[in-house]
């Protein structure tokens, strides 16, 4: 089971059968140096499939792995920028708030309403350290 993630005080749920994955909690990423050289992290997000306006929750790549073979769940992969220049650079670089809501909207297509749960562009940001 990952343990990079917090858990709030509440009761949890459970994937199901054996597997006593954790799925009622924002799963909350600890960004790393490598991730922070990368720019970029992978965010997964998860709904039940047959609830179109139901709780978006963020989970772990190893639950993505899973609930992509469960019928019940909607899950998808987010790249989210982390680090860089924030502002677009025209016909040279995507920046950091471009990226993010080029993800959202991309994401949007497969996971309707996402765009509510993802709307601080900079969350995770690290900074530009190519300054």
């Amino acid at each position: 089971m990952d343990t990079n993630y917090v858990r709030p005080n509440s009761a949890p749920a459970y994937l199901g059968g054996t597997d006593k994955t954790v799925l009622s909690y924002d799963y909350i990423p600890v960004i790393t140096q490598e991730d922070i050289d990368k720019k970029t992290i992978m965010r997964y997000l998860a709904r039940r499939s047959n609830d179109v306006h139901g709780e978006i929750i963020e989970i772990t790549e190893r639950q993505y792995q899973i609930l992509q073979n469960v019928s019940l769940y909607t899950v998808v992969r987010v790249p989210w920028r982390i680090a860089g220049r924030l502002e677009d650079v025209p016909g040279l670089y995507v920046g950091v708030l471009g990226a993010n809501l080029l993800a959202v909207g991309n994401a949007e297509k497969k996971m309707p309403g996402i765009h509510y749960k993802l709307t601080a562009m900079l969350q995770y940001y690290q900074g530009d350290k190519d300054k």
